[in-house]
């Protein structure tokens, strides 16, 4: 009996010690907090991350449950984020537990800046991570709870954020789901660098499902960024509300080195994907991924405005949208457009410029229109670029009708094709 005991207790310490690293442990029940769903666990949770903070590096562990934060900033009030800051080594354990923030509550505005008003009422950050490194984030949900907030419509979009990083190293998320932020699920800022994540969600937030203002060496798998802008509640979304957005803040803080494979970008009320500023931004890479803007509004779906910007082998559906593979307010872009299936109810692809020598290369996708009367040119292509190997379909085609427009620096080996067989477009060499 004494051995089986013996035996027990050292598979239990062999099985928690290949879960959770041999740094310090810093068990949120132990400061207090429930779990239940119910009680405001805010202080807990706050004191937990304190105390990790004060020892420089640590695990903090979310026993198995629901753990509401019920306080919440407003005019007056004097509540905090909780800051993970300046740690070596830092583990925030889930166990498949869920975080809920209170935001029932009416954003009214209370205080104006140009013109612009703001409302000081919004959730605090509950993980903003910064000047830390070796990161690891994993099985956890965070629950913003947006889509039971409600607002006046001119106010602006300020904090509310779920998950920050603000310059900090060498982080993993693993099986995350991040919904209904007041903003954004995923903010990363600062130079952050070498993020890596994996069965990551990041869905219906008021904002993005994930904004990247500054950092290297991103790369999210297996991971959705759909239905950002739709809190599935009565909050208005804040604009662009698109699923991923890579837009740098000035030339000292830049975005570079980004990679999405096997990834979803779905049904953002707004644009899908928007990547700017050539220059800022560099070396951005979609691939093997579903991009769907069905049930979408914007009409700007894909912007592709940045240096060395590849987007391959994706299935795209624009919706009424357009992907736009040049960007007059973002010029000098650097775009490889190639291998994909791209579907759209408009326009398909946008690429008007007067931009000479323009690095953009379009090849061997499938471009199919999907709505029932060509009403203006599909695809809408006049730049000096180069657009070869692509199949151009347009099924209900009428005779003596608009089809497609193309002007551009070198076209090639494309074929046109409608249920009435091979069309010629309006095309100029």
């Amino acid at each position: 009996m004494r051995y089986r005991l013996l035996t027990i207790s050292l598979f239990f310490i062999s099985f928690c010690s290949s879960n959770i690293s041999s740094a310090q442990v810093f068990n949120v029940r132990d400061f207090g907090a429930k779990g239940d769903g119910l009680s405001d666990d805010y202080l807990p949770i706050l004191n937990a991350v304190n105390a990790l903070n004060k020892n420089g590096k640590g695990t903090i562990l979310f026993p198995k449950g629901a753990y509401y934060i019920a306080s919440f900033n407003s005019q007056g009030s004097n509540f905090s984020d909780i800051e993970f800051k300046n740690l070596t080594k830092l583990e925030i354990v889930g166990s498949g537990s869920k975080i809920i923030l209170n935001a029932k509550f009416h954003r009214k505005a209370d205080q104006t800046k140009g013109k612009y008003k703001y409302s000081q009422t919004k959730t605090i950050v509950p993980f903003s991570i910064s000047n830390c490194k070796e990161v690891t984030i994993r099985d956890l949900e965070i629950d913003g709870g947006a889509n039971f907030t409600t607002r006046e419509n001119e106010i602006v979009e300020s904090g509310g954020r779920l998950l920050v990083f603000s310059n900090s190293h060498n982080i993993v998320l693993k099986n995350l789901k991040i919904c209904h932020a007041l903003s954004d699920g995923i903010y990363v800022a600062n130079n952050t660098s070498n993020l890596t994540g994996e069965n990551v969600q990041s869905l219906n937030n008021a904002r993005q499902g994930i904004s990247i203002i500054s950092g290297n060496l991103i790369r999210f798998e297996n991971s959705k960024f759909n239905g950002n802008g739709n809190t599935e509640g009565e909050y208005i979304g804040h604009s662009p509300m698109a699923g991923i957005d890579i837009e740098p803040g000035d030339s000292t803080k830049k975005v570079a080195n980004v990679y999405f494979n096997k990834c979803e970008v779905q049904n953002n009320l707004g644009s899908q994907v928007i990547i700017t500023k050539p220059g800022w931004s560099s070396g951005i890479k979609i691939e093997n991924s579903i991009i769907d803007a069905k049930s979408s509004l914007g009409k700007y779906q894909l912007i592709l405005a940045a240096t060395n910007v590849t987007v391959n082998n994706n299935e795209i559906n624009c919706g009424t949208g357009n992907l736009y593979a040049t960007w007059n307010e973002h010029p000098n872009s650097e775009l490889y457009l190639t291998n994909n299936r791209i579907k759209g109810q408009s326009a398909g692809i946008m690429a008007v410029t007067k931009l000479k020598d323009a690095k953009i290369i379009i090849d061997n996708n499938v471009i199919e229109f999907t709505g029932d009367t060509v009403s203006k040119y599909f695809p809408y292509i006049v730049a000096d670029i180069t657009f070869t190997n692509n199949k151009i379909i347009i099924p209900k085609l009428k005779n003596g009708g608009i089809n497609s427009l193309i002007k551009v620096k070198k076209l090639e080996n494309n074929s046109f094709t409608s249920d009435k067989g091979k069309f010629k477009p309006n095309v100029i060499n």
